[in-house]
């Protein structure tokens, strides 16, 4: 009863101080001695650059435990940056069969016109719903997919699907506040001009789609398993070649149904209509992501182990191994009971200009063998020691102070207690399959922006 009370003690004044503390940037006043323990700062740390081989990126990825899937928004484009190199973020999808029963187009029908219509994750800003150089043009190239995809298949950042024609290409900026305006048809009424809000459309090539579904062979709309058959799905990739800056990446929204489509206009001696073809996170999606690091500061410090500065990257592209070597010296004479710990984190003046500060970094244990992250135990909303202030507030960036403030008192409790070991412990980004961003931070030995491990403990007596 003893331990359980002093248990309950330590983690009040651990709720105390995350919840008065007022300076994200570090334990808060200075000198060494507190009301609430001792502080030290003088910990070595230790980092190293590793790629991310793959990551998750199908639809039916659950994140850190949760019940729904977390993957369901999809990303697009194309960036080239001076330290980070090219990548390249392409989607692949299938499509949803047009009507529950057997369908086909009326006879002597005559397309018009067709595209597809890709709508923004968020339009209430472009930093909720792209990533890079906001004046960026793109050229979209849609590809039809020569590679079948499954519902029922796990799929990685590298997988990559061949295709067999090019359906359509079409340029655009990110315009998440830009309102569309198109024609909409009634039958028996005259065409109306209708405002369907901000979205991408790209037109496909008449001639393909005309071959493709207006006068696609007979059967091919009879069964959800026929349709499949005859158009395995679409590629959506940037076109490296009209990017002449930084380019950046596009958050959309093809998780529901009435947002993201394929839409036919046809008409007939009769008739004006349009047909539709979905798309929704009810089918197999997946992104493919690609890097390119030649001749950047990224691949020396893959080559050459630099503890100056610090890189992480989303898209399955860099991340840094963090190890905390000496920290066991702390029960040297004695157990401690750990108030508070945090990992503080800079960034590095001048790396925001083009591709903006993430908003927040964290360190988990890698992935499993199904491509679950292994979060420590302040990022595991399954340990019941987690202070649900302390996860929400960590790893957020500090905009006055340009740095991250990493909780890990319970991970480095654990050290000192024998229960965990800091041999696989990344600096990385929150489910890195659904944002782009990057960083450069200084290390453990960086000039002015030295990253350091903070600790507020208690002795046991």
């Amino acid at each position: 009863m003893k331990f359980l009370k002093l248990d309950l003690l330590i983690l009040l004044i651990s709720l105390f101080i995350f919840s008065g503390c007022e300076n994200p940037d570090g334990i808060g006043l200075d000198g060494t001695e507190y009301q609430n323990g001792t502080q030290a700062d003088g910990f070595v740390v230790t980092s190293q650059l590793v790629t991310d081989a793959h990551i998750r990126t199908d639809n039916r990825f659950t994140y850190n435990g949760s019940n729904t899937n977390t993957n369901l928004m999809k990303l697009l484009g194309y960036m080239n940056d001076p330290v980070f190199g090219k990548t390249e973020v392409e989607i692949n999808s299938q499509l949803i069969k047009p009507d529950t029963a057997a369908f086909k187009f009326p006879a002597g029908a005559i397309l018009d016109s067709a595209v597809l219509v890709l709508s923004y994750v968020d339009t209430s800003d472009i930093k909720n719903t792209y990533y890079g150089d906001a004046s960026t043009k793109f050229k979209a190239v849609i590809e039809e997919l020569g590679d079948p995809l499954r519902i029922d298949t796990t799929y990685y950042s590298d997988k990559y699907f061949n295709t067999v024609a090019t359906m359509g290409t079409g340029f655009f900026v990110a315009s998440p506040r830009k309102n569309i305006y198109v024609y909409n048809f009634i039958d028996g009424a005259p065409d109306t001009l209708v405002n369907v809000g901000p979205q991408i459309r790209i037109p496909l090539d008449n001639n393909y789609a005309y071959q493709k579904f207006v006068n696609a062979p007979a059967g091919s709309f009879n069964s959800v398993a026929a349709f499949n058959a005859y158009i395995k799905g679409i590629k959506l990739r940037i076109d490296p070649a009209s990017v002449p800056g930084g380019g950046g990446v596009v958050y959309l929204n093809m998780n529901t149904s009435e947002k993201s489509n394929i839409f036919l206009y046809y008409h007939n001696s009769t008739d004006t209509s349009f047909k539709k073809i979905a798309i929704s996170g009810a089918i197999a999606q997946t992104n493919y992501f690609k890097h390119d690091y030649s001749g950047t500061p990224v691949a020396d410090a893959l080559a050459n182990n630099n503890q100056q500065t610090i890189y992480v990257q989303a898209l399955a592209g860099v991340k840094t191994q963090i190890k905390f070597p000496d920290v066991k010296s702390l029960t040297a004479n004695g157990r401690k009971a750990i108030n508070k710990a945090e990992l503080v984190v800079s960034l590095n003046s001048g790396t925001d200009a083009t591709f903006a500060a993430p908003k927040r970094i964290i360190l988990n244990q890698g992935v499993d063998k199904a491509g679950a992250y292994v979060q420590i135990p302040d990022l595991n909303y399954y340990d019941s020691r987690i202070s649900p202030t302390g996860s929400v507030l960590s790893g957020y960036y500090n905009t006055s102070k340009k740095n991250y403030s990493i909780n890990v008192t319970k991970y480095i409790q654990d050290i000192l207690d024998g229960k965990a070991s800091d041999d696989n412990l990344f600096l990385t980004f929150d489910n890195p399959a659904q944002i782009a961003e990057r960083a450069v931070l200084g290390g453990p030995s960086g000039p002015g922006v030295t990253m350091k491990l903070r600790i507020i403990y208690s002795d046991i007596k």
